[in-house]
């Protein structure tokens, strides 16, 4: 929200983007704020995984993560792929999310579970084909 809220044009803010665009890109910027946890923690699962027998734990694998290549190319590898494969799949779901809202706002004065649940299957699947 708070992202959208910064990028949306509005009067005062003359380069301020469309809502539209604006929805997107901060769909695209939690999933790149989101990436800067997830991935650490993928590279040391994946480690581990290929390391039967020989891991200790959670915090061995992050300190042999980070001794192959320290915090870039050590816990931070793939970050990059991992933003080209699911910075345009947030920016869908936020952007299809947020338009099912704005319709069933339409239609009832206040969502309930059933709305955010649909919305959120609906936004799924809708980022889901568009980013096979």
């Amino acid at each position: 929200e708070w992202a959208k809220k910064c990028l949306i044009r509005e009067e005062g803010n003359l380069g301020g983007m469309s809502e539209t665009s604006a929805i997107m890109s901060a769909g695209f910027f939690a999933n790149t704020v989101g990436a800067l946890i997830w991935n650490p923690m993928d590279v040391v699962k994946q480690n581990q995984q290929a390391l039967v027998g020989a891991n200790t734990g959670p915090w061995d694998g992050l300190r042999r993560a980070y001794a192959q290549g320290g915090m870039r190319k050590g816990l931070m590898r793939g970050y990059m792929s991992g933003l080209a494969t699911y910075g345009p799949f947030s920016a869908i779901y936020f952007l299809t999310y947020e338009r099912f809202k704005t319709f069933c706002l339409g239609y009832t004065p206040e969502l309930r579970t059933e709305h955010f649940v649909a919305g959120g299957f609906m936004a799924g699947n809708v980022a889901g084909v568009a980013n096979p």
